[in-house]
Parts: structure tokens; C-alpha cells; sequence
């Protein structure tokens, strides 16, 4: 992936040597075969999760279902920024496609966000998580 975009390549046989490439690390890693932001921070990154375990054709089905989640730190105009200045508040927006693996069931995803010399926002605090719903919490940590 030479571009800056992330690419959705999941439920994909890789072929037997590149998935024994990828059961033998921890995943997502950068991969011999897929060059993405696990081995260029600049690039975006290649959603391979959910690898089968053989060709579809033979039957493979996904070694597992899941991806990892993104964290952006934004303003509150949900605007991705690299720094904050004094008095600025940190918003936190998380997107995990499979963070809610059965619709009918809630479940609940952390974050904890810390920090050792600005710490004078609000607590966060969130509403039990209702299933299936659009759910939300709030929390800022002032810099």
C-alpha cells in the first residue's frame, strides 16, 4: 500500500507460505508480502484479518474475526490534530468495525487516556451500553 489510505483486505487466502507468515507472529505485523503502515509509518495500513485457512474454494473459512480498532485524538469538530496547545480539550474517537461481533448483545470497548503533567478535565463518564444502539461517552482531559 504506497498510498496513505487503509485497505480492507480481510477473509483473503494468502496461500500456504504467506499464512504461515502471518500464524507466526502477532497480528497486525509487518509482513514480507504486504507492504503497508506496519512497515512504513507514512502508509496506510492492510486489514488482512480474518485470514482463511485454506482456499475458499476448499472450504477455508476465517482463522479469526477480528480487526484491530482506531484511535484518533481530535478536536471537537472530530478533527484528527497532532499536538494540543494550553486549554485546548483532547477528544477521543474510536472506530472498530467488529467491536460488536453480535448486534443483539452489548458490549463495551476502554479507553484510558492519561496524563502525568495536564490533568484538570472532567471524568468521563458513559451511559450503560445498550444493544444495538449508537453508544456514547463523554470526557475531556484539558491541556
Amino acid at each position: 500500500n504506497h498510498t496513505s489510505f487503509a485497505i480492507d483486505a480481510k477473509n483473503n487466502w494468502w496461500g500456504v507460505d504467506d499464512s504461515a507468515e502471518i500464524n507466526a507472529g502477532t497480528n497486525p505485523q509487518a509482513l514480507s508480502f504486504i507492504y503497508d503502515g506496519n512497515n512504513d509509518g507514512s502508509a496506510g495500513k492492510v486489514n488482512y484479518a480474518g485470514w482463511l485457512n485454506g482456499s475458499y474454494s476448499g472450504g477455508g473459512i476465517p482463522v479469526s474475526d477480528t480487526m484491530t480498532g482506531q484511535l484518533n485524538l481530535t478536536d471537537s469538530s472530530g478533527i484528527v490534530v497532532p499536538t494540543y496547545q494550553k486549554g485546548e480539550s483532547v477528544y477521543i474517537q474510536v472506530a472498530d468495525s467488529d467491536g460488536n461481533a453480535n448486534p443483539a448483545v452489548a458490549e463495551t470497548l476502554t479507553v484510558k487516556i492519561t496524563s502525568e503533567t495536564e490533568d484538570t478535565g472532567t471524568p468521563f463518564s458513559a451511559t450503560t451500553p445498550v444493544a444495538p444502539s449508537s453508544n456514547v461517552g463523554d470526557g475531556t482531559l484539558t491541556v
